[in-house]
């Protein structure tokens, strides 16, 4: 009899974890990249973050890049950040990891080179540690909660050389001049994928917490959506409208118990404060030097 209760405890955390992992991955299909609808938003995404920062990274690795050095990007999509600096620093190397194969697999520069690999078993991979001149990391704020966060940060530095820089590109999720409207939006989304709005405020604290990096700054620029941002921010809010009428929409109308009607209304309303109060989005840029022992 004891026996016969062992088992079926074993099978009730078997059903529960297996039903965890099914709603883990039902809320995945909603906001990870997927489609080419996904890609050409990221692309934007990519060159309206260029636009705003004037380049495509803030650390101070330069020099190292027009003579030779290498460089890996965790999450990286569709490569399109690898892409554009494969193209500016020919005599650097480049190379990109993701878990889904949105990055081009035959039509790209001779010195990028991808791997599909889930950023949490990275020792999959034959990279050497201390290998890379910089290691980065970008716009995982909705993927990952703080904990899986930290840890990759920690599996990344691995491979980042001493005296490497590691940079984290990162859409902060407490805006300025934000209606209620947009709030309700916000923290829906917020809560419905289990994620905290002020990670991005933690990312000093992770990465002192490695106790390998050293030097760490960042650079914060802000977007006003709409007209009173000039270009970036009407191109930032046609960003921010796709991704809240793409398929996310599904799972913040469900969570609002809203008809798909009723949820396209409610975002237009949004959107409209948005525009009248000129909400300010701000994107960071924090980066540390690995501590050379």
């Amino acid at each position: 009899m004891g026996n016969s209760k062992s088992t079926s405890k074993k099978q009730k955390i078997a059903l529960t974890n297996e039903r965890q992992k099914q709603q883990i991955r039902r809320k995945e299909e909603y906001y990870l990249p997927k489609s080419y609808y996904d890609i050409d938003r990221l692309q934007r995404h990519h060159f309206f973050v260029k636009h705003v920062f004037g380049h495509n990274f803030s650390c101070p690795l330069e020099e190292t890049l027009k003579t030779g050095a290498r460089v890996l990007d965790g999450g990286c999509g569709p490569g399109v950040w690898l892409l554009d600096m494969a193209t500016q620093y020919p005599n650097s190397h480049f190379y990109g990891i993701d878990i889904e194969p949105l990055y081009p697999s035959q039509i790209k520069p001779a010195n990028v080179n991808f791997y599909r690999c889930d950023l949490m078993q990275l020792e999959k991979l034959n990279f050497e540690e201390n290998s890379f001149d910089m290691v980065r990391i970008g716009f995982m704020n909705l993927t990952f909660n703080e904990e899986i966060y930290a840890k990759i940060i920690e599996k990344m530095l691995k491979f980042l050389k001493p005296g490497g820089y590691f940079e984290i590109s990162e859409v902060e999720l407490i805006y300025s001049n934000i209606g209620k409207n947009f709030t309700q939006m916000m923290k829906t989304l917020i809560t419905s994928l289990e994620r905290s709005a002020d990670l991005t405020l933690k990312h000093e604290n992770m990465l002192l917490a490695t106790g390998q990096l050293t030097n760490i700054q960042q650079v914060i620029r802000v977007t006003k959506l709409g007209s009173s941002g000039g270009f970036a921010g009407e191109l930032y809010l046609s960003l921010v409208e796709e991704f809240f009428m793409g398929p996310i929409r599904m799972l913040l109308g469900e969570v609002m118990d809203m008809s798909p009607k009723e949820y396209e209304q409610f975002w237009q309303q949004c959107k409209a404060e948005c525009i009248e109060l000129g909400t300010g989005v701000p994107i960071k840029r924090i980066w540390g030097q690995k501590i050379v022992i």
